[in-house]
């Protein structure tokens, strides 16, 4: 499979400027929606962790409405074979800015920056990145299959991800999951302590 046919396959109907505007009411509304109810159940550490990661969801996804293609095409340096893989540092530095990150082609349409920050860093716990993936967030992206953008975080602690996790995938315990590493929209890279989180935001449908 050539580049022009996946980009080909990914392109889409880019949205409205009223549109734009209603999505980013409703994400602002969304975030501090979401804080305000996690903050209610957990401490301060979970819920300011849990805002952070869905400001960068939201990122993705105005991201994603400006570039009017899958996040992963549009990395500096991407490729496709053997598999579609694209740098997880630029992925995630893209959000900020084009410098080294967005490919040449999609510079034009970058119109962020999409957060407010200017390193991957995190000041607490190790660092962000952006990969690509199917739905257990190991699994390499191909043309045929729905492919997600995974949020990543090195390094946080075990009791902070198992909160997250709960209020995102397991209704706050009431639906516990059978196998929370691997299933659901929060993961992990394993039972260690600390652990690589993954959050799943941005989806890219199958074509066939």
């Amino acid at each position: 499979m050539t580049l022009r046919t996946l980009l080909k396959s990914q392109r889409g109907a880019m949205f409205g400027m009223d549109a734009r505007i209603a999505m980013s009411i409703f994400g602002a509304l969304s975030i501090v929606a979401g804080y305000t109810a996690f903050s209610k159940i957990t401490s301060s550490r979970e819920a300011a962790l849990y805002n952070e990661l869905s400001e960068i969801d939201y990122a993705l996804r105005q991201y994603a409405l400006d570039m009017g293609i899958f996040h992963l095409f549009t990395i500096n340096g991407m490729t496709i074979s053997p598999s579609v893989t694209a740098d997880a540092t630029r992925s995630f530095n893209a959000l900020w800015t084009t410098t080294t990150n967005v490919a040449a082609t999609y510079t034009p349409r970058w119109n962020g920056p999409y957060l407010n920050i200017d390193t991957n860093d995190h000041p607490i716990y190790g660092a962000f990145t952006v990969t690509f993936a199917q739905a257990d967030h190991t699994t390499a992206c191909t043309s045929t299959v729905t492919c997600y953008a995974w949020i990543n975080l090195t390094n946080v602690p075990a009791e902070i991800w198992e909160s997250v996790n709960a209020y995102v995938d397991e209704e706050n315990g009431a639906t516990p999951e059978g196998t929370p590493l691997t299933s659901g929209r929060v993961q992990a890279s394993g039972a260690v302590n600390p652990r690589t989180l993954f959050y799943r935001s941005v989806e890219r449908a199958p074509s066939f």
